[in-house]
Formats: C-alpha cells, sequence, structure tokens
C-alpha cells in the first residue's frame, strides 16, 4: 500500500510552500531581526547554516556584488554573486555593525540555541515540522533555494548550490511529488498526439 501524499500545491517534501516561506520569514524576523536576515539570507544564496554562521566580512565583496564560500569538503574558496536583496541584507549588516569581524554575531556552537528559535518561529508560523516523512529545519532554506533554480541548466544549478558533481545536486536535492510527475508524463502524451 502506497501511503497518500498529502494535497498541497506547491511544495515537494521538505521544502516549504511559498505562504510558509512568508510565514516563517516574517515568525523570525519577528523573534530576531538579525535571525530573519541570516533565514533570509540562507534563502537567497542557498547556503547552510554553518556557511552563514562562519561568514566574515572579508568573504563579502559588496562591490560586485558577491560571497567567496569557503567549502568545508574542497578547502577551496568558491566566489558566488548574489542577489540584490542578498546585497541590501549585507549592506545594512554592515551598516549597523561595521566593527564586527564576522556577519552575525552567533558562532556555530550556538547552532543547536539557533535551531530551537528556528522551530519556534515555525510554530508561530503554524507551519509543520514534518513534511511527510520529512523533518523541515534551517537546512531546508537551501531545499527551497534548490528548487527555485529548476528552469535553469543542471550545470548552472550545480554551480549555485556549490556541489562538485551534478550527481550530489540531482541525489540530494531532486524529489518531484507525484503530480508534478503526472503533468510531466501528460506533457509527453501531449507530444504523441
Amino acid at each position: 500500500r502506497v501511503p497518500k501524499e498529502p494535497e498541497r500545491e506547491d511544495t515537494v517534501a521538505g521544502r516549504f510552500t511559498s505562504q510558509e516561506v512568508v510565514a516563517l520569514l516574517d515568525a523570525c524576523y519577528k523573534r530576531d531581526v538579525e535571525f530573519g536576515f541570516m533565514n533570509e539570507l540562507m534563502l537567497l544564496t542557498g547556503a547552510r547554516p554553518v556557511d552563514v554562521l562562519t561568514l566574515t566580512w572579508k568573504q563579502v565583496k559588496l562591490s560586485v556584488p558577491a560571497i567567496v564560500w569557503s567549502n568545508k569538503i574542497t578547502k577551496r574558496n568558491e566566489e558566488r554573486v548574489i542577489s540584490k536583496r542578498a546585497a541590501e541584507i549585507l549592506t545594512m549588516l554592515h551598516n549597523h555593525f561595521p566593527d564586527r569581524e564576522q556577519v552575525f554575531r552567533w558562532q556555530y556552537s550556538t547552532s543547536s540555541r539557533l535551531s530551537r528559535w528556528f522551530d519556534t518561529a515555525m510554530q508561530a508560523a503554524s507551519v509543520p515540522k514534518m513534511d511527510g516523512d520529512r523533518k523541515r529545519s534551517m537546512k531546508s532554506w537551501r531545499v527551497v533555494f534548490r528548487a527555485t533554480l529548476h528552469d535553469l541548466p543542471a550545470e548552472m544549478q550545480r554551480w549555485l548550490m556549490r556541489h562538485k558533481t551534478l550527481q550530489v545536486t540531482s541525489e540530494n536535492y531532486t524529489y518531484f511529488t507525484p503530480k508534478e510527475q503526472l503533468e510531466s508524463l501528460e506533457k509527453l502524451t501531449k507530444v504523441r498526439e
């Protein structure tokens, strides 16, 4: 017996709907403005929590605008351009905290506290912790980011996700709901007609 897929138009497992994104970011900003900025930056860049919690101003190039991410696996620096909104967030933070070495005030060692804050924000926004059999957390912003890239060529998706291979991107960040699968199959049927 196959479990019934939830009736949700705008999501895949582990990912937030667009309404949930708005409500959740709002709850994060209400909890703490800097926490809101951090979560929105993860959403806009596909950054992992460890990426933003170790991000320093030396890695940020506001004139481009870009961030030079430190790849924890390859130990290489990887520059990626960022959106206008991501640059606005970083500019506001830099103007507000010009003497701080790190972009955000927290250390990676405080990530468990921030995870609890995120869980509280999810609860305040009425966003379920589970989506199907997948737990949702701050890492889910990366899944949402990947989903926004679906119209781009696969190699560009890999590049923006900062993965070494396309296989990593497709195996870990690709999931299609039964509705999406059916719509794709229906397109094939129409081609034959």
